[in-house]
């Protein structure tokens, strides 16, 4: 028995002329959305980089972009030769700069092609100083052009950096004085040092602040072609310098003729005083040695201005420290043996202290020596002291 199905047979749709209308508008709507995308951006980058040509085409050399070191100032003048290395005329409508201390003239201008035009700044070099600057300070900011395009339209050049080194209205060479190892306690003044101060037009009044270290003498030596001032100061030390390292300063003031401000200039003094005897060597080094031994080591005193001196005395400090003067002579000063024994575990320091009078009978000066070692407690010296042979000298084999 066949059975046939109650449900009419579906028929496929019969297509009818334009029924894919739909789609075909769609397309063309996402065709013509990518060619205006495409176009908006071809345009772009064509503007970019035919800006980017214009602006590229204006150059300034690296030798014009730095002024060197000059004197602080409030109208410093320097020239700025811009190139147009383009084939087409350059319009600067204005330029900008990075510090209100830079004016720029003329404001606007016109480079010919493959031509170059120079421009003037000004600048206020004291808009941005310290009073109290002693060392030049860094310059650098930065020149921007602003450039008409072909459309009328102004884009900003990437700019030029210009930069130097600003002096103060003082200046001091050598910027520091060192005196070194070199001054004798017993006769500072031997010993004396010549700065030059150059003061830039316009700085007057110099004079020195009283420093009771030093005693400093101004004077004015001649006037540079620039039209600034050369001053010399001779530093000579005190006696008041006590010994050691010692460092402090020489002030010069001065004022600004038109303005009236206070122009000073800070020079470094430093160096160490010894006194006239020194001991050889400045230290008696034993290095590790063993609990018990005794070392013994000889050092000299000498008169480095080659005076006749007497020691009149000699202190110890620390456990086992002995010293005395020793028969051996030398014709380069006096001869002493320190004398150690090793009675303490570890680092240790001791010292000897001579007390020195002066040819002159007045003069008494204190030359001390330090004295270290290592304390161990080693076998060798166990077996040594147990064999009743005594501690270890210096120079000797166990």
């Amino acid at each position: 028995m066949s059975y046939q199905s109650s449900c009419p047979a579906r028929s496929a749709p019969e297509s009818k002329p334009g029924s894919d209308g739909p789609s075909l508008c769609r397309l063309c709507l996402i065709a013509l959305i990518l060619g205006l995308i495409c176009g908006t951006g071809y345009c772009i980058v064509y503007r970019l980089q035919s800006l980017d040509a214009q602006t590229g085409s204006l150059v300034v050399d690296a030798e014009h972009l730095n002024f060197g070191e000059v004197f602080q100032q409030k109208q410093f003048r320097w020239k700025l030769p811009i190139q147009n290395r383009s084939d087409k005329e350059l319009e600067i409508s204005h330029f900008s700069a990075s510090c209100s201390c830079v004016e720029i003239t003329p404001p606007s201008l016109i480079v010919a092609p493959n031509q170059t035009a120079v421009v003037v700044l000004t600048l206020d070099l004291t808009e941005l100083a310290n009073p109290s600057d002693t060392v030049p300070r860094v310059f650098k900011e930065m020149i921007i052009p602003r450039v008409k395009a072909n459309d009328g339209r102004g884009v900003f050049h990437e700019g030029w950096s210009l930069q130097g080194r600003v002096e103060p209205g003082l200046l001091a060479r050598p910027r520091t004085v060192d005196f070194g190892r070199e001054i004798l306690k017993t006769n500072p003044q031997r010993r004396s040092e010549v700065v030059s101060v150059i003061a830039q037009p316009g700085v007057v009044e110099l004079g020195l602040e009283p420093n009771y270290l030093f005693s400093a003498f101004l004077r004015q030596s001649t006037k540079l072609p620039d039209g600034s001032e050369q001053y010399e100061v001779r530093i000579t030390p005190s006696k008041d310098l006590r010994t050691g390292y010692f460092k402090s300063q020489i002030l010069v003031r001065a004022s600004h003729k038109d303005s009236g401000s206070a122009v000073d200039l800070s020079v470094p003094v430093q160096g160490y005083v010894r006194e006239d005897v020194d001991a050889l060597p400045s230290a008696v080094v034993f290095g590790a040695r063993a609990l018990g031994d005794i070392g013994e080591e000889a050092l000299s005193l000498s008169s480095k201005s080659g005076q006749s001196f007497e020691v009149i005395g000699i202190h110890t400090e620390g456990a086992g420290i002995n010293c005395a003067p020793s028969e051996t002579t030398s014709p380069k000063g006096r001869i002493f043996r320190v004398r150690q024994r090793f009675s303490q575990l570890g680092p240790t320091n001791n010292c000897v202290r001579f007390t020195i009078q002066g040819h002159n009978q007045i003069d008494v000066m204190t030359v001390e020596v330090s004295v270290a070692y290592h304390g161990y407690d080693g076998p060798a010296h166990d077996s040594r002291m147990a064999a009743g042979k005594g501690a270890t000298k210096v120079g000797e084999v166990p």
